[in-house]
């Protein structure tokens, strides 16, 4: 019996339907596998920012109280720099995911200031020169102001920053649930800017936050030497030139 073109087209369209149900069910079993994979690795996480959680926390008290002197300078302009910042005023905060109504950490936040006595005042004369410390300081967080000094003829020779000398710093741990990896992001601490760093979960443990406290208290540390991932970066060689 010969099928008319209709009843071919009728049935191309029953069979379109069905591989588009099997492709959909394809789609929520991988999503709900990821979702899956993605829960693991939030619950393997907790563990180790718990600890960077109490240790961290217990820190910041404790500096609190004890109040020791470490003062930090930051470059800001060439050879000029905010000088001698005494750090202060440590806490923890964090950010937390709730799944099943069940709470799951996902931030630790170690955050202080470094503040000083002095300002520091640069003059810039060039548009460029003016657009390139307005980046640098906002990159960095760092407060200032800026006034427009003009000549006898009222016009714009130059601007004068004035440069506080409070600087806000933080160690911030951030699990990545989709890798199961832990990164540290260290701003404003030894230096202008951010550093990171990343950790298996199981690589977040008190011996790392120990070396951490000695960075943060400007003493001889390993800090760099821990965690697979710095290791591996160490290790890797550099290519140079064109080979």
């Amino acid at each position: 019996m010969l099928r008319s073109p209709a009843s071919a087209h009728g049935d191309k369209g029953i069979l379109m339907g069905v591989l588009d149900e099997l492709k959909q069910q394809a789609a929520m079993l991988k999503q709900d596998s990821g979702g899956a994979t993605r829960l693991r690795n939030l619950q393997a996480m907790q563990p180790g920012l718990k600890e960077a959680r109490r240790y961290l926390s217990e820190l910041a008290d404790t500096l609190n109280i004890t109040k020791p002197a470490v003062y930090r300078s930051y470059y800001v302009d060439m050879a000029k720099r905010l000088e001698k910042l005494a750090q202060c005023e440590y806490m923890v905060r964090q950010k937390q995911r709730t799944i099943d109504n069940k709470d799951y950490l996902e931030e630790v936040a170690f955050r202080f200031r470094c503040v000083g006595t002095g300002n520091l005042n640069i003059e810039k004369t060039s548009a460029e020169g003016v657009k390139r410390l307005q980046e640098y300081l906002w990159t960095y967080n760092m407060r200032f102001e800026c006034r427009e000094l003009k000549s006898e003829r009222d016009r714009l020779e130059r601007r004068m920053f004035t440069i506080f000398s409070e600087v806000p710093a933080a160690a911030t741990l951030v699990g990545d649930w989709n890798t199961g990896k832990i990164k540290l992001a260290l701003k404003n601490i030894e230096r202008p800017g951010e550093v990171l760093y990343q950790y298996d979960f199981v690589e977040i443990n008190s011996e790392l936050l120990d070396e951490f406290a000695k960075v943060l208290l400007d003493r001889p540390n390993r800090f760099r030497e821990f965690g697979s991932h710095q290791q591996m970066m160490r290790s890797t060689p550099r290519r140079h030139g064109n080979a």
